[in-house]
């Protein structure tokens, strides 16, 4: 089913006043996760991203792509903590977490 097709029954639901099938999916909500990386797999530039969760119910999730801040030369590790972007059921790792080391200027 097509865009157009949704719309399409959409619009003849509201002209028809019948409102229990005019109801559409809410759209998936960006959401910025830390975790860690559990192992890396340079063949399919991908890694197991594993959740911050005390509770250690959340097992990793594996074949997490991963972004910028990483090179073939600067592979990420196993232990880097990282930032993550989960859309829908897309989860990509966006790059490590760096503390910059703090200057103080007089």
């Amino acid at each position: 089913m097509g865009i157009h097709d949704a719309i399409a029954r959409l619009a003849r639901a509201v002209a028809s006043n019948d409102t229990s099938t005019a109801r559409t999916q809410r759209a998936p909500q960006l959401t910025v996760h830390m975790g860690t990386i559990a192992a890396v797999d340079t063949g399919t530039n991908t890694a197991h991203f594993t959740f911050n969760d005390p509770t250690g119910t959340v097992s990793p999730v594996p074949g997490v792509r991963y972004l910028q801040a990483y090179t073939p030369d600067n592979p990420p590790q196993a232990g880097d903590i990282v930032w993550a972007h989960h859309y829908g059921t897309d989860l990509m790792i966006i790059g490590r977490h760096v503390v910059p080391t703090s200057t103080v200027i007089p």
